[in-house]
C-alpha cells in the first residue's frame, strides 16, 4: 500500500527544500563502511559488558550507538524513498525490515525453547515461553517496565522492542511532517521532542521510586530522535550557521568519543548525574559519531572506523546481540563456573552462532530484501 502526499503537500516541502539553500536532491548515502564499523564498536562493548571485562555503562552506550544508527539509516532511507516519488510504500518498508529482523530472531527462539524443553523442570519451560512471546512481540520493554527482574535469557530484547516500536511509529509521522513542515521545522520538532523526554525523565527519577531499569525502557527515545535529525540534517543539508557545521566536523567525532569513554569509566548507568544529564549527552554524542561518519569522515576516523575487522564484526553485529545474553545465561545455569571460564566458552559459542545465522539466514534475506528496495540506502 502506497501512501501519497497531494499536491500541496509536496508544493510545501519543495519550498522548504529550496529554502534550505541545499541541492538536497543530489544526496545519496549509499553503502558507508565506517556505518558498519559504529555497528562493531557498538556490539564489542554490549558483549564486553555482558562479560564482564567493561563496565555495565559501556553495554548502554553501545545500544545508545545502535538507536542512533537506527533512526539515521531508516530516516535516510525514507526521505530518499520520498523525494524520489513523493511516497512512502509501507508495505515494502515494513517487508525489509521483517527480511532482516525476523528469520534470525526465530532462529535464536527456536533453539532457545528447545533448549528449556530438554534442560527442565517444566516450570522453567513455561518462564522460557513467557520470555519468548514478550520478545517474539517487540514488547519486552514495557514487560520489563512492570517487572525488571522477571527476564533472565532474553532481556537484551528489549532494546530490540524499542527499535521495532519505532520502526511502527516513524514512517507515518515523517510523512506527515514532510507533508507540512520545512526542514528545519522537523528537526526543531524532534529536538523539542527530545527536551520533553530529558525533562520528564529527570522529574520521575527525582520524585517518584522509579529505577533506572524502568526509565531506560520507557522514557529515554533521545537517541533514535538524535539519529532521526542527524539523517533529516544530512538529507536536506540543514546544518547552519556555517561556523557550527565547521565545528562539528572538525572537532564532533573525538569530542563524542571522548566523552563517552569518559562516562563509561567513571560513572554508572544509575548515577544521578548519568540519569538527569549523561543519558542526554550518550545520545547527543552518539548521534554526532554517526553524523560525521557518514558526513566527511577524516582520514583518522575512516582508518579507525573502517578497519575491515571492525567493520565484518559489524555487519554479524545483529547474530551476536542476540546469541550473547542467551548463551552466557544457559552456560552460567548448567555450570557453576568462575566468569572466565564462562566467558572462555560462551563466546566462541556465540560468535558460531552469529556466524551461522549471517550466513544462512541473514545474508539470503539481504539478498531477498532487495526486491523491496526502491533506494540504495544501506538499511541494515
Amino acid at each position: 500500500m502506497a501512501i501519497s502526499l497531494n499536491e500541496k503537500g509536496g508544493a510545501l516541502a519543495q519550498g522548504a527544500r529550496q529554502q534550505s539553500g541545499v541541492a538536497a536532491a543530489n544526496f545519496h548515502l549509499g553503502y558507508r563502511p565506517a556505518l558498519d564499523g559504529v555497528r562493531g564498536l557498538a556490539i564489542l562493548m554490549v558483549m564486553g559488558a555482558h562479560t564482564y571485562a567493561l563496565r555495565d555503562t559501556f553495554g548502554f552506550i553501545g545500544v545508545e550507538l545502535f538507536f542512533a544508527l537506527s533512526g539515521f539509516l531508516i530516516t535516510c532511507l525514507l526521505v530518499e524513498e520520498w523525494r524520489a516519488s513523493r511516497t512512502i510504500n509501507w508495505r515494502a518498508f515494513y517487508a525489509r525490515r521483517a527480511l532482516r529482523l525476523l528469520p534470525a530472531l526465530f532462529a535464536m527462539l527456536i533453539v532457545f525453547l528447545a533448549y528449556a524443553a530438554l534442560s527442565g523442570p517444566r516450570s522453567f519451560l513455561r518462564h522460557a515461553l513467557n520470555e519468548a512471546f514478550f520478545g517474539l512481540f517487540y514488547c519486552t520493554n514495557w514487560a520489563q517496565v512492570h517487572d525488571q527482574y522477571y527476564f533472565q535469557f532474553l532481556r537484551h530484547t528489549w532494546s530490540l522492542s524499542v527499535e521495532e516500536q519505532f520502526y511502527f511509529l516513524w514512517p507515518a509521522v515523517l510523512l506527515w511532517m514532510l507533508g507540512r513542515k520545512s526542514p528545519a521545522c522537523m528537526i526543531d520538532l524532534l529536538l523539542l521532542g527530545a527536551l520533553l523526554f530529558w525533562i520528564t525523565r529527570a522529574f520521575v527519577f527525582l520524585g517518584t521510586v522509579a529505577n533506572t531499569t524502568q526509565l531506560a525502557n520507557a522514557l529515554h527515545p533521545e537517541s533514535l530522535l538524535f539519529g532521526c535529525v542527524a539523517g533529516l540534517a544530512l538529507s536536506f543539508g540543514v546544518l547552519c550557521p556555517t561556523w557550527a557545521r565547521e565545528m562539528l566536523r572538525r572537532h564532533g567525532l573525538i569530542t563524542a568519543l571522548a566523552g563517552l569513554a569518559l562516562m563509561g569509566s567513571e560513572f554508572y548507568i544509575g548515577d544521578s548525574f548519568m540519569v538527569c544529564l549523561g543519558w542526554l549527552l550518550t545520545s547527543l554524542f552518539s548521534a554526532i559519531i554517526v553524523f560525521n561518519l557518514a558526513a566527511s569522515p577524516g582520514a583518522w576516523s575512516r582508518k579507525m572506523f573502517e578497519n575491515p575487522m571492525l567493520v565484518y564484526i559489524g555487519k554479524i553485529s545483529y547474530g551476536l546481540y542476540l546469541w550473547n545474553s542467551v548463551v552466557l545465561e544457559a552456560i552460567k545455569r548448567e555450570f557453576p563456573w568462575p566468569v572466565w571460564e564462562n566467558d572462555l566458552v560462551g563466546v566462541p559459542i556465540i560468535v558460531l552462532a552469529a556466524l551461522a545465522s549471517y550466513y544462512l539466514l541473514e545474508l539470503p534475506c539481504l539478498r531477498l530484501k532487495k526486491r523491496f528496495q526502491k533506494t540504495g540506502v544501506n538499511d541494515q
